[in-house]
């Protein structure tokens, strides 16, 4: 017959193991309240936003290791250390990822991808950030075989005439009469195989924040593209518009002021429009009550996928990735590489005309933002 333990071991049997297996168990409980109440309050205030950011896999890899240490501790306890905690920990941490890998990651697309059914235009985006390596990445667009690409902050160096002059080889030159196929506004540069009949900028207005921030001289802007896609979709009768949306990364941002802001910036936008004239080429024109609706809104929107705050400005839209994407889709990595943030920033929307026949991430060398895809046909 074994004797009980004595001295130092009973001690820490009876108090120590119990003690931390209960502090653990009960630490992993608190991790999945805030992990829900991320989920079910998103931005929509502005220090929810911060519980909202914390990254799934870091919470759901955090919770696991709690409940099983608990455990094991457990095992060599002589009294209950959080044995009425750990079933229903259990059960959290399964529910909680079982809704991660099928309802934000849609795991099942892996098996059962989503695919074109008909014509389908691949419109792409990338922020190709100024303070990313050097590098011309005409090559690897070409790659993916936009039909419209756009490529935002586009550095001022001696590789932007190459980068241009491979945007300007994917579109295929300009149609005399139809409209232009590339297009050079500030910061933005927008290849086109569709011919580019139409654009208006917006920029946002400047919000009072901190000015310590990198980009904190940039209040955020939303371009519109207008496409003449007649060949591609006859029945649509009218230019394809796109939306591409740029908006600050300052994380002491309320998310839901920009979007706002980037709302009342589109919506009473009343300027100097570009579209083409009785001659056939692109020409400045005025233009009233805001920009025209869209079909497909791109972007760094600099918010989390599944946010609040983007609906004050892409509407009832259907969000890319969950209509076709699959997996974490984290756009944005910052320092660790494989073990960064799952955070997706860049986003894609499409409007209900429209169905998303594919969308995807591609990522090219030490690049912080991926650059991404959609294609859209209509329904």
């Amino acid at each position: 017959m074994r004797e009980p333990p004595k001295g130092p071991m009973k001690w820490t049997r009876r108090r120590l193991l119990p003690g931390v297996a209960r502090v653990l168990a009960w630490s992993g409980v608190l991790l999945l309240v805030a992990f829900a109440l991320g989920r079910v309050l998103t931005d929509r205030y502005h220090w929810s936003q911060y519980v909202w950011w914390l990254p799934a896999e870091w919470v759901l890899v955090g919770v696991w290791a709690l409940l099983i240490v608990s455990s094991l501790l457990a095992l060599g306890s002589t009294r209950l250390g959080g044995a009425f905690v750990r079933p229903f920990l259990l059960a959290g941490v399964l529910v909680a990822t079982g809704w991660v890998l099928f309802a934000e990651w849609h795991a099942e697309r892996y098996v059962v991808p989503v695919r074109a059914r008909g014509q389908a235009v691949r419109i792409a985006h990338w922020n190709l950030s100024a303070n990313d390596p050097e590098g011309d990445p005409s090559a690897f667009i070409a790659s993916h075989d936009p039909d419209v690409m756009v490529v935002m902050n586009t550095r001022y160096d001696e590789h932007r005439a190459a980068i241009e002059g491979g945007l300007r080889a994917l579109a295929g030159g300009d149609e005399p009469g139809g409209g232009t196929r590339f297009l050079r506004r500030g910061r933005l540069m927008a290849a086109s195989k569709l011919p580019i009949v139409g654009f208006g900028v917006a920029p946002l207005e400047k919000l009072d924040v901190p000015t310590d921030w990198p980009s904190a001289h940039d209040a955020g802007q939303v371009t519109f593209l207008e496409l003449d896609a007649s060949a591609e979709f006859p029945s649509l009768g009218r230019p394809m518009v796109v939306w591409v949306v740029d908006l600050p990364s300052d994380p002491r941002l309320w998310r839901m002021d920009l979007t706002r802001a980037a709302r009342r910036a589109v919506d009473g936008w009343n300027g100097a429009a570009w579209r083409i004239n009785g001659a056939g080429v692109l020409a400045p024109t005025s233009v009233e009550g805001g920009f025209p609706a869209p079909d497909v809104v791109v972007g760094d929107f600099n918010t989390p996928r599944g946010s609040a705050s983007l609906r004050e400005l892409v509407g009832g839209m259907t969000g890319a990735h969950e209509a076709a994407g699959r997996g974490r889709d984290a756009s944005f990595r910052v320092r660790f590489r494989a073990f960064s943030p799952g955070l997706q920033i860049d986003l894609a929307f499409v409007g209900e005309e429209w169905r998303v026949a594919g969308y995807d991430l591609a990522r090219w060398g030490p690049v912080k933002h991926a650059m991404q895809w959609v294609d859209v046909e209509r329904e």
